[in-house]
């Protein structure tokens, strides 16, 4: 094992692992930096008269590991594979790519630590069905918290909830600082890191004694330490990581219930009361990963992929998982809702058949001289949109990641923003057909059917495929997943294409200014009203703020006439929903994972 710690002498030297942490004690001048993979974004690192760069600090570790590797095995290593936190997005991805390319290393594969502890675990005998979440609290040098949804073809991190400063430095920082009393500035750099040195090797050694004799540097006594000692600074750290696991959870829309397990890895997981107050806070028990300050590395060296040298390795596409029901009602309800409409909307000529003869020879189509509700094709037309954009969230959250390819092609949310743009030019293409279908079927001039089915979908089809463009320039994904966060509340669509359908009842079957089409026609505007609410907010307390004043005004307007304007304020509410995506993802980058 090879610590990460590198230290950069007076003289530019770089020297790593137990060596970087002996320089920094013994060293009048220099640069010590303990966990260089947290400054690889750094342009410049200056300290005690040395100036460096980020990647050069970050390569030092991988050169060291490239030599011992080639000393063991005898040559140069062929295939490399890099863990790092689930919060790295492409740039720092790329970043350590570069700087394993410094220190000598062929094209690595970069694979997230929770998802390489969850494939051990898997490969151990964890069952994990597929659908399936499950939760890796990892208390390494720092803390993260990460929730995965488990694939046909692997894991996909869904949340992630991280404390860098959280984990192990920082436990050994405060246990230097509990030896002597004494914080860096007042005992100087030098005497800091061999206090700092002294408590981590103290800490280990506790984890098999119960009492350790620290040695200090002059003109400081030893002090004695013990385990009591450790855990109670230790203590607050593992109620941090908890918390941070139980916010995981709940960033992923889940109950600590509906995981099929909980993970514990990283070096603090080998305390045996770091499982006990996570499990306690989480509320369901808890795996300690076996040797857990290695898991991440013993599952990366599982990942799946190529062999080595096998040119033309084409892998066999795996099955789709299976679809939680959840989902499918996602495509199913607006899906259904709009082909009830559309097929409703068309009884008209079935009801008055002299309204609609078809022309004779070159003879125009004349319209019919009765009043059409037009928001019913409206509302047909916009829910129709819906279920293929609803369709194109469920199919990228599904889809196996780069299917039948033999390499990465692109990213998630490359995908994800293509099949947008996609869903929505062919839900746009659903709705003219509705329109072209409607004027055919009716023998009706084509105009008004076309306008009312395209214009209530415009926006709509123009704010989704915005979102998808955007999505795939910026390369960003959500931390708690595509499917969550685009799914829509299919709880609006159901109120409003209820209601839109007791207008039909009303306008087509019932007689007309009597007291049960009047009470039916103003329920029908108020379901409206209610569906356009539920789609523009979410949080329970502003729906009640929203949907009653809402659906009062809807229920107000309804009449024969106003279908039409019913349906926009429904397609309005609906676009709105769309540009609250939008908006987040351009300009609120705080629950995204991929923008480092």
């Amino acid at each position: 094992m090879l610590l990460s710690a590198v230290f950069v002498s007076s003289t530019g030297r770089m020297s790593a692992g137990v060596e970087a942490w002996q320089a920094a004690a013994g060293a009048g001048e220099g640069l010590f930096v303990p966990s260089p993979s947290r400054r690889i974004r750094d342009d410049v690192i200056s300290g005690g008269g040395v100036t460096t760069t980020g990647l050069e600090v970050a390569a030092e570790p991988l050169r060291r590991v490239a030599e011992m590797v080639g000393q063991i095995v005898g040559g140069p290593v062929a295939d490399v594979r890099l863990v790092v936190p689930a919060t790295w997005g492409p740039r720092r991805s790329m970043l350590l790519r570069q700087a394993a390319h410094r220190a000598g290393l062929p094209a690595v594969a970069v694979v997230p630590a929770p998802v390489a502890v969850a494939d051990l675990m898997v490969a151990a005998g964890a069952v994990v069905p597929v659908g399936g979440h499950v939760a890796v609290c990892d208390l390494g040098g720092g803390v993260e918290a990460t929730v995965l949804l488990r694939r046909a073809d692997g894991f996909e991190v869904v949340s992630v909830r991280d404390d860098a400063e959280g984990g192990g430095l920082r436990l050994d920082e405060q246990l230097a600082v509990s030896l002597n009393g004494h914080t860096p500035p007042s005992m100087g750099t030098q005497v800091w890191w061999q206090v700092v040195a002294a408590a981590r090797s103290a800490k280990e050694q506790l984890s098999t004694q119960p009492v350790v004799t620290v040695s200090l540097p002059p003109p400081h006594p030893p002090v004695v330490l013990t385990g009591q000692q450790v855990q109670a600074q230790a203590s607050p750290l593992w109620e941090q990581a908890a918390q941070l696991t139980v916010e995981a959870v709940e960033a992923a829309n889940l109950q600590p219930a509906e995981l099929s397990a909980v993970f514990l890895t990283g070096g603090g997981a080998a305390a045996l009361q770091a499982a006990q107050v996570v499990e306690q806070m989480v509320g369901r028990p808890v795996d300690v990963v076996p040797d857990p300050q290695f898991a991440a590395v013993r599952g990366a060296a599982r990942a799946v992929g190529p062999p080595a040298g096998a040119a033309g390795w084409w892998p066999v596409m795996p099955r789709l998982p299976d679809l939680p029901v959840r989902r499918l009602l996602g495509v199913l309800v607006p899906a259904v809702a709009s082909a009830a409409l559309f097929v409703e909307f068309l009884m008209v000529k079935a009801r008055h058949p002299g309204q609609f003869v078809r022309p004779v020879g070159n003879d125009e189509p004349d319209m019919p001289n009765l009043v059409l509700t037009w928001g019913q094709l409206g509302v047909a037309s916009l829910l129709a949109l819906l279920a293929c954009l609803c369709g194109a969230a469920v199919l990228g959250a599904v889809l196996p990641a780069n299917a039948g390819l033999p390499r990465a092609a692109s990213s998630d949310a490359v995908r994800m923003g293509g099949g947008l743009v996609v869903a929505a030019v062919l839900g746009w293409c659903v709705a003219a057909l509705y329109g072209v279908g409607a004027s055919v079927y009716l023998a009706a001039p084509l105009g008004s059917f076309l306008r009312w089915a395209m214009l209530c979908t415009l926006p709509l089809a123009l704010v989704a495929a915005c979102t998808g463009v955007v999505a795939a320039v910026r390369g960003r994904s959500p931390a708690v997943g595509w499917h969550n966060w685009l799914r829509f509340p299919i709880l609006s669509v159901v109120p409003a294409a209820v209601g839109m359908l007791l207008l039909a009842v009303v306008y087509g079957y019932m007689a007309a200014d009597t007291g049960p089409a009047d009470t039916v026609q103003r329920t029908g505007g108020f379901l409206i009203g209610v569906g356009a609410g539920l789609a523009l907010v979410g949080p329970l307390v502003y729906r009640l703020v929203v949907v009653p004043p809402l659906a009062a005004v809807t229920m107000a307007i309804v009449d024969i006439h106003t279908s039409g304007i019913l349906a926009a304020i429904y397609a309005a509410a609906v676009t709105c929903w769309w540009l609250q995506r939008l908006w987040q993802l351009l300009f609120h980058p705080d629950p995204w994972t991929s923008h480092a």
